[in-house]
């Protein structure tokens, strides 16, 4: 049984379908946090668990309490447990950051992690990292393909070579200084646009370690012009509106923005 929250990427729920798993979506709270005692709840011990960590959900940029998830699962011991970290964004940012430890095995169980290519490392084509311990390799059981004298583990069969060569060449290129510089940027900014919301007096809502702020729905012009994504929960207050907050996206946009936010509100 594959369990995640409702607020989790819609990809979990396709790959779910794609190998006829059955799929427990656990409702959110209001910051769209997977809801423990849901967890609990929907939580079959008979049965084995895939639970999906959400680490920065698509639209409110939730993080599922990992520690809470874990006690729940040494409650109930199910008769077997496969954790894996939603990390598409989040982590690419945040092993960098004063924060890594919500994405550090040492600290957090996980037994793999998926990271895009195409968010903070900013490539210009669909890619991602998929990290897992020798553990799981070791006991996995793909089709062994003789001509390629090798296993194929992946969904797909053939893979491009040149995403890996991009991934090593943006490493080389930026360093470790620079991945860190550029994640504490985008958190710094991420607090900087929250805090001219507050300041404005204007609903706005920044979840821990998250680059993403939501807020109330604002004048269709606005978000025509910047093109903002749109979301509906009625716990606050009905049509929303977000910013993930990118390496582009510096003060000097965010004071733009807010200048129109200004604009609307009158």
């Amino acid at each position: 049984v594959v369990y995640v929250s409702a607020d989790a990427h819609y990809s979990v729920k396709k790959l779910a379908d794609l190998q006829n798993l059955e799929l427990r979506l656990i409702p959110t709270d209001k910051m769209g946090r997977m809801k423990i005692t849901g967890f609990a709840k929907a939580l079959d011990p008979q049965k084995p668990a895939l639970v999906v960590i959400a680490m920065g959900t698509t639209f409110k940029g939730a993080i599922d309490d990992q520690a809470a998830v874990d006690a729940v699962l040494r409650e109930k011991k199910p008769i077997a447990v496969y954790r894996h970290l939603d990390a598409a964004l989040f982590g690419g940012y945040l092993p960098f950051s004063k924060d890594q430890k919500v994405v550090d095995r040492k600290t957090v169980h996980f037994d793999s992690i998926a990271v895009s290519g195409h968010k903070f490392f900013g490539f210009d084509e669909p890619m991602g990292i998929f990290i897992t311990t020798d553990e799981v390799l070791a006991n996995q059981n793909p089709f062994q393909v003789a001509y390629l004298n090798d296993a194929v583990p992946t969904i797909t069969c053939s893979r491009s070579a040149i995403g890996p060569l991009k991934f090593w060449w943006k490493i080389k290129m930026t360093g470790l200084e620079g991945f860190k510089s550029q994640s504490e940027v985008i958190i710094s900014d991420a607090e900087y646009l929250k805090a001219k919301l507050d300041e404005m007096g204007y609903p706005a809502w920044r979840n821990p370690f998250s680059n993403t702020v939501f807020f109330k729905r604002p004048e269709q012009w606005i978000m025509d012009k910047w093109m903002l994504a749109m979301e509906e929960d009625d716990r606050l207050g009905g049509k929303l509106a977000h910013c993930i907050v990118m390496q582009n996206v510096t003060r000097e946009v965010i004071d733009r923005f807010i200048a129109d936010m200004k604009k609307g509100k009158r």
